[in-house]
């Protein structure tokens, strides 16, 4: 298992190594791979902190893994979360992770099922990619202008 990211502030790095030891922490990579390597892996997994979980703050991570095609696991704990990812990838726990995980990829049509469902959820209006800019750019105009 690999992980591409920011993990250079010591707290993040200490609790995935010690929580992780058999993964391999890339650090940040740049950003013309992120798409390569999403659509080469079988899934990502979202990680946030509760601050993040909190405001419901999902990442592009979601968008960049529907557009590579593949499949994200998230916490059930981000706030809203269920309107971009459908139940099947929601997990509550590392151990619930891994046992969707195997169950998804030991059983195609499940894993299907889940990955459409994923695809459907993305391509709803207020959940894509182009909705969230013109919102940004929204906010921006509004309280920056």
């Amino acid at each position: 298992v690999c992980i591409q990211g920011n993990w250079l502030r010591p707290s993040d790095r200490d609790f995935s190594l010690d929580n992780f030891p058999h993964f391999m922490f890339l650090g940040k990579t740049p950003h013309w791979s992120t798409l390569p390597s999403i659509a080469m892996s079988k899934s990502v997994i979202h990680f946030s902190n509760k601050d993040q979980q909190r405001m419901g703050n999902i990442t592009a991570r979601v968008f960049e893994t529907h557009m590579a095609g593949s499949l994200i696991f998230c916490s059930n704990k981000i706030r809203n979360i269920q309107d971009f990812v459908p139940d099947e990838l929601l997990v509550s726990s590392g151990n619930e992770l891994i046992e969707r995980w195997n169950y998804l990829f030991n059983n195609t049509h499940e894993r299907l099922t889940a990955h459409q469902a994923f695809y459907d959820k993305m391509r709803v209006h207020e959940n894509t990619y182009k909705h969230r800019v013109e919102q940004l750019q929204l906010f921006i105009k509004k309280y920056f202008s």
